[in-house]
């Protein structure tokens, strides 16, 4: 007997939460563990204005300053290295 639908989608489901529990790909290119934290309100909301200042998502502003203090406390600290990403201008006219 095959399984519904609906049984194959919870079990979909299950197994890409329990993925994600533990590791995922950010644009398929640097595998990163998920962290869960406390920020207080004024944190985040500066946060918030910088990512729409800058244009990154709050998560990334929270990755690169965790890199610059770890590279302040330990200078053979090497953070990886960033996707290079192509500006829609870059291209040969």
């Amino acid at each position: 007997m095959l399984p519904s639908q609906s049984a194959l989608a919870l079990f979909f489901i299950a197994l890409v939460q329990l993925y994600s529990d533990h590791c995922c790909i950010v644009k398929g290119v640097v595998p990163m563990k998920r962290a869960n934290f406390y920020l207080t309100e004024k944190q985040m909301e500066r946060l918030h204005m910088r990512s729409e200042q800058d244009g990154v998502s709050v998560a990334e502003l929270i990755r690169r300053a965790v890199d610059a203090f770890l590279s302040w406390d330990d200078p053979t600290y090497a953070p990886m290295p960033k996707p290079q990403t192509r500006n829609a201008h870059s291209s040969p006219a």
